[in-house]
């Protein structure tokens, strides 16, 4: 362990004499306190002590910027459980230039770094978030208190382990989501907005209890009492056909949606990109398909109370023979009673 801790030490003792620009800008005072922490801060990582040595060697890395102590901070970094920043630190330091006083050192800190990076890549859980009854545009999402780029929704996004919180912020509007998770996993957090979600979810609006039912006039009464009767029995009648007639078009209008529906989730299935949540490029795709379905919802709930309102008022209008009828709606269906 000394030998490699002497190797991190050259090689940052090196750099700061290598002539580079920014040691040049440096008094020798902080160099050696640079160095001095990036010592002291793998140390700490060999004694397991991997949050004073993070901390230590952040400060170092900050004013020495060499791939050794890019590498060592990275491995800090993963050892506290930030292999997000841990990743990030990673490639850092394969971008950064051996200097030229002891470029076998660091060139293989670098050749270390780009394989710690692949091994570390899928240890890193991804999250990715949905959102419904509203396009991504019209919504301010963060994530632990981080704004989300509305660009970049419904696309998976590495985050560190752990318990991670959505917010999605919809004009007065807000949901929100919680997900933990662990090395390697992948979790999908889906957050429904807007009055289309809130349509698709809620349950089919109850039929009233009952439909009171128009008598026809009785035997005896006042011929002027029948023509009224039968007067009312050609309103109601009127008013079955306009039910019956908007019933028809709300079923054909909940067909059509419910076709349309289910046209665009098969178009989605068959992409293959939507298995673990379909891509941003597919985003108009999925709105549509959002649109659709409650949208069918609403046609055959609308359809089938006009339709069922309208064969109810027909049945019951009174007729010029007198008969006399009432319907019922009850838990078996509907009870027509009367006489004929």
């Amino acid at each position: 362990m000394r030998k490699l801790i002497c190797a991190v030490a050259v090689g940052i003792s090196a750099f700061s004499l290598c002539g580079s620009a920014q040691a040049q800008e440096q008094d020798t005072a902080t160099r050696a306190a640079a160095r001095g922490l990036g010592v002291s801060g793998v140390e700490n990582y060999q004694a397991g002590r991997y949050d004073q040595a993070s901390d230590e060697l952040e400060k170092a890395y900050g004013i020495l910027r060499v791939p050794s102590l890019a590498l060592w901070s990275a491995r800090a970094l993963a050892k506290r459980g930030l292999l997000v920043e841990a990743a990030e630190r990673y490639l850092e330091a394969t971008a950064l230039q051996a200097p030229i006083g002891d470029a076998a050192v660091q060139k293989q800190a670098i050749a270390d770094a780009t394989s710690e990076l692949a091994d570390l890549k899928p240890r890193i859980p991804r999250l990715q978030i949905r959102l419904v009854g509203a396009h991504p545009s019209e919504v301010v999402v963060t994530l632990d208190g981080k704004t989300v780029a509305s660009s970049l929704l419904d696309t998976p996004r590495l985050v560190n382990p752990g318990t991670h919180e959505v917010v999605a912020a919809y004009g007065s509007e807000r949901a929100t989501a919680k997900a933990t998770l662990s090395e390697g996993q992948k979790r999908e957090l889906t957050l429904r907005l807007g009055r289309q979600s809130d349509a698709a979810a809620s349950p089919p609006p109850a039929a009233p209890a009952a439909i009171a039912a128009a008598t026809s006039p009785p035997a005896g009464k006042s011929p002027a009492a029948s023509q009224s009767s039968a007067a009312s029995g050609t309103s109601r009648r009127t008013l079955a056909i306009v039910a019956l007639a908007a019933g028809g078009a709300g079923l054909v209008l909940g067909g059509v949606a419910g076709g349309l529906a289910y046209s665009k989730k098969t178009e989605l299935d068959n992409t293959g990109e939507c298995t673990n949540g379909c891509p941003s490029s597919l985003a108009e795709d999925v709105d549509q398909l959002h649109l659709y379905r409650p949208l069918s919802t609403a046609g055959f709930i609308a359809g089938g109370v006009l339709t069922g309102l309208g064969v109810v008022l027909w049945v019951t209008a009174p007729t010029k023979g007198g008969a006399e009828t009432r319907a019922q709606l009850t838990p078996n269906g509907v009870l027509l009673a009367g006489r004929f």
